[in-house]
């Protein structure tokens, strides 16, 4: 018999789903197909920490409003120190990774480590010898040379660090990064200490991506959770996260660490005047909130490279011509609130548990990490 979600004041109780199940009185919208995907770049299932909806009466940090409080007066809007003064989306030419899908008809490449800082360690290539690379693949032009490429024949992911592709020789070089097999059935979190991402989450499950931009203009919804960067980030780290990097400025207040988790608060009615993509956002973050899984000098979630997308107008379709500035401030980030920190877990590497509430009820997904 499957739990039963904690009754919300003025809410009728509900069956939860054994599977995934979102809430139409408490404003969530209505129940996802959990096992929907948008397209080769949307590889994971419910057993992703990614794919998890926030359930009506999700438990709520209790210094919540103190803590979003100062991240939005003391980070979001603070120009100081992020100079956009809202959420920026990291969806540039140079610092955000491309994404790539290669299916039987593409090349297997040798995949080798490459010490290119003299400080990188190979281990994470430990389990991947080759992988299928589309022939139009590259990494990022910035310092990071960040690319995501998903095997969809082996079901690997692998997403690299500081990295380049070499197509004439079939060769793809990395200093860092981390190896996914068995993508499509996994929590969407590497085993600690690899991944690109601070908090070892894995980039692709978070990151905006073509097939999310596609869907939305077709009548769909982002399916996943959004991964966020602040510029303040405590040690530590809570939820899925198994690792962190930290900064502390001064004059931040408080903060949280990597693997936090906020969404809109239950009953939040969808504000009035959003732009296509900002309301796909909005109701993004509503559905399966956002995660904290890296510092930066900007507070920025991730976009696909553009350089990746087959179709290279498809962000200005996707924001109706505007720029990223002015559809993420037509969002109200001052409404955020801060979810538990044990909202999502991850028990034995591979199954995740979702709290369902302030009691003991859980839902269990399992999944494999080999």
């Amino acid at each position: 018999m499957p739990d039963v979600v904690p009754k919300p004041p003025g809410v009728e109780q509900h069956e939860a789903s054994p599977h995934n199940e979102d809430y139409t009185d408490c404003g969530r919208g209505e129940t996802a197909d959990a096992e929907a995907k948008n397209g080769p770049l949307d590889m994971f299932g419910t057993q992703s920490f990614s794919k998890q909806l926030v359930p009506c009466g999700a438990p709520i940090r209790k210094n919540s409003e103190q803590i979003m409080s100062d991240i939005y007066n003391n980070q979001i809007t603070n120009k100081s120190i992020n100079n956009t003064g809202t959420i920026y989306m990291n969806a540039g030419g140079s610092y955000s990774a491309g994404m790539f899908a290669a299916d039987k008809s593409d090349s297997l490449y040798k995949v080798e480590f490459d010490n290119n800082d003299g400080n990188c360690n190979a281990d994470f290539l430990n389990t991947v010898d080759e992988l299928r690379v589309p022939s139009d693949a590259k990494a990022a032009e910035g310092t990071d040379m960040e690319v995501a490429i998903y095997d969809e024949e082996q079901n690997i992911l692998a997403e690299f660090w500081r990295s380049s592709i070499d197509h004439d020789n079939k060769v793809i070089k990395a200093c860092w990064g981390g190896v996914k097999h068995n993508a499509s059935k996994s929590t969407g979190v590497f085993e600690r200490p690899y991944g690109v991402a601070a908090a070892g989450t894995v980039m692709s499950a978070t990151q905006l991506n073509a097939d999310d931009m596609k869907a939305v203009l077709d009548g769909g919804e982002i399916n996943h959770v959004m991964g966020l960067a602040l510029v303040g980030v405590k040690p530590g780290e809570v939820g899925v996260a198994n690792r962190h990097d930290s900064y502390m400025p001064g004059g931040i207040g408080e903060t949280v660490s990597e693997g936090s988790m906020m969404t809109w608060p239950d009953g939040m009615k969808k504000p009035e005047g959003l732009s296509m993509a900002a309301e796909a956002i909005w109701r993004q973050i509503m559905k399966y909130g956002i995660i904290i899984e890296d510092k930066s000098g900007a507070i920025s979630a991730r976009g696909q490279n553009p350089d990746s997308l087959e179709d290279p107008s498809l962000y200005d379709k996707f924001l109706e011509n505007r720029s990223w500035e002015e559809v993420m401030s037509e969002l109200p980030w001052d409404e955020l609130v801060l979810l538990d920190e044990n909202y999502l877990t991850i028990k034995d590497g591979d199954t995740v548990v979702k709290r369902l509430g302030d009691g003991d009820k859980t839902l269990e997904f399992s999944g494999s990490n080999d």
